[in-house]
């Protein structure tokens, strides 16, 4: 296991923790990023991405309150580059909960269609999916910034592809199931590859209390990702 992080400019460092999520406060967290590897794209803000090759990788982080959503305004942002189509359903792209546990909570889902899914649970029991909230498909070989977030002061869910809304409904921004299992990105708590993506990731940005977009449409950041404190 090669512990790592994703600092918030998106560069990979080797301090023995793993960043790349923030709380309210911008804290770290520890975790541990298995068997990925450092990606250089001069083309991208920040330059330095992690690659998943979708076989074993993931980036792991134990739960905190932080990572906990429940009834918060939040925004997850990050950038994606598909390094191949999707090749089956379920490829994790951030989760937090676990099926074998009963904790279920959110994930961003990529699925066979190139389409995205957002699962999310109210209790750690079952999944509600909206589908399709990337209206389309991802591209493959090239960069793409997400953002899936509820906010504005609206209480709406919003998912966001290259700053274009693509989707926004009170379905997907219920409060949400709290639980004790991992955060994982490019992958999912309940070890299986299935569930793992073979995606370069780097910029991630976990705010929870804040929507940092609104409207139909924003500019995508041109510089690197850094610290919001509410």
């Amino acid at each position: 296991t090669e512990t790592a992080a994703l600092s918030p400019s998106g560069q990979l460092t080797d301090e023995r923790r793993a960043a790349g999520c923030f709380g309210a406060q911008g804290n770290a967290m520890p975790g541990s990023l298995f068997d990925a590897t450092r990606w250089f794209d001069g083309t991208k803000p920040g330059a330095l991405a992690v690659n998943f090759d979708g076989s074993g990788d993931r980036l792991s982080l134990a739960s905190h309150a932080d990572l906990q959503i429940g009834s918060s305004d939040y925004t997850i942002e990050f950038w994606v580059y598909k390094n191949i189509d999707t090749p089956d359903d379920y490829d994790c792209w951030a989760a937090k909960g676990s099926n074998n546990s009963n904790t279920r909570e959110f994930a961003i889902e990529s699925m066979q269609d190139q389409t995205i899914d957002w699962y999310y649970a109210t209790s750690g029991g079952t999944w509600i999916v909206a589908q399709n909230v990337s209206d389309g498909s991802i591209p493959t070989s090239q960069w793409v910034h997400i953002v899936a977030q509820k906010g504005d002061g609206s209480g709406y869910f919003s998912f966001y592809v290259d700053g274009v809304r693509k989707y926004y409904s009170t379905t997907g921004g219920q409060t949400l199931n709290t639980g004790g299992d991992q955060f994982c990105i490019a992958g999912f708590a309940d070890y299986n590859t299935v569930f793992e993506a073979n995606v370069k990731i780097s910029n991630f940005r976990f705010v929870k209390g804040t929507a940092v977009y609104s409207g139909s449409s924003f500019t995508v950041p041109t510089e690197p990702l850094g610290n919001i404190t509410n």
